[in-house]
């Protein structure tokens, strides 16, 4: 009488404890594994469950900041992932901050978008004190992203103006929105 091969259930497995998890790291970086027991979770699971929330919050103003760039050079993701040699998908995991870059990526993603790389994770609010003007004028330009941030933009703008160039730029935002309003009624 022949018998399949059997495999061991896991059965019902005891509720996780987070004092018990052992995140255990290789020296591939690709092998990460949580273990607890006999249980291995998922690298994904692992890495949301080890990682730091503030670390998190660094991963997502480096893909805001990637996603920002790519679009101020009118790439699309496609693009960008043929020229890094990656799936749109991986990319796209970066942007997203589903995963995070490792520094050859962020080597070359920086000349490709022409930043050093610590661009990626500079604060936002951070002074520009040492960057030539060019880069700052470059910086700028990239952080403008939100309403609130093009408000505080055109605010810092016009302080900076003299008194004939603050008069233009009045003159001129009173005609765009003149012809804005003429265009909707169109």
């Amino acid at each position: 009488m022949e018998t399949k091969e059997q495999r061991p259930s896991i059965g019902r497995l005891p509720q996780w404890n987070p004092i018990t998890l052992t995140v255990v790291l290789g020296t591939d970086a690709n092998e990460v594994r949580a273990v607890w027991g006999d249980v291995i979770m998922n690298r994904r699971r692992a890495c949301s469950l080890a990682s730091d929330r503030s670390d998190r919050a660094i991963w997502l103003s480096v893909g805001r900041r990637l996603r920002a760039r790519r679009i101020q050079f009118g790439f699309d993701v496609d693009q960008v992932a043929e020229e890094l040699g990656i799936s749109q998908s991986e990319y796209e995991g970066y942007e997203s901050a589903c995963a995070q870059a490792s520094a050859p990526l962020l080597s070359r993603l920086a000349e490709l978008y022409a930043v050093p790389v610590r661009w990626f994770f500079e604060d936002s609010q951070s002074s520009e004190e040492g960057e030539d003007a060019a880069c700052s004028s470059s910086r700028r330009t990239y952080r403008i992203c939100t309403v609130e941030e093009r408000v505080q933009f055109l605010a810092e703008s016009f302080r900076q103006l003299d008194l004939e160039g603050q008069q233009h730029l009045l003159a001129l935002a009173r005609a765009l929105r003149q012809s804005t309003k003429k265009a909707m009624h169109e």
